[in-house]
């Protein structure tokens, strides 16, 4: 039987291209991943970013990804933008399905101002995906995130962010926010 598996060209092609980037290393450092169960598929990215050592290369989630090309979905993307994973979020969003709008948001909930820059300029946000990046970032009490958001946003300022700042106890952002609103009431 093993034979006529080897004869079928179409059957070893297949094979071989999901072997293509499997192998012995990537097995061991995957294996606590697949034994856990997750109940949601954020929590299931993260967990495989992490297994993946996504935080220091993006040697092994490349080749990950080379035998799982079905993986690259925007949960891992987003999952990655909200661990700060900057050199995954760059590769992945170079190989990768286009950004949803809770990638930025992920990012600067967390304050990772350098992943919400390069999804700025990379992922071409819309002005809601802006806007609910704003809005968590001031909950969050992220102000050079909410500084850099305030100065790149492509509609005016909201009372929104600065009752996010207020409802999340983060004073300073909120002072920020509410100076440059009554500013713009001004004008």
């Amino acid at each position: 039987m093993a034979a006529a598996v080897l004869q079928d060209a179409m059957l070893v092609g297949r094979i071989v291209a999901f072997q293509d980037g499997l192998f012995s290393d990537l097995a061991s450092i995957l294996s606590e991943y697949h034994g856990e169960a997750f109940a949601h598929d954020e929590d299931k990215a993260i967990a495989l970013l992490r297994a993946l050592r996504a935080d220091e290369t993006t040697q092994f989630l490349s080749r990950y990804l080379s035998c799982r090309p079905g993986c690259l979905a925007n949960e891992l993307i987003d999952a990655a933008a909200q661990l700060g994973y900057m050199e995954a979020v760059e590769y992945m969003c170079g190989h990768g399905p286009p950004l949803s709008d809770f990638a930025i948001a992920g990012a600067a909930r967390q304050g990772h101002l350098d992943v919400v820059s390069f999804l700025f300029h990379f992922g071409h946000p819309t002005p809601r995906s802006l806007q609910i990046a704003l809005n968590h970032a001031a909950h969050a009490g992220q102000l050079g995130v909410v500084q850099f958001l305030y100065e790149h946003r492509l509609e005016e300022l909201s009372i929104v962010p600065i009752l996010c700042a207020a409802n999340g106890g983060r004073r300073h952002v909120e002072l920020y926010l509410r100076e440059r609103y009554i500013a713009a009431t001004l004008e």
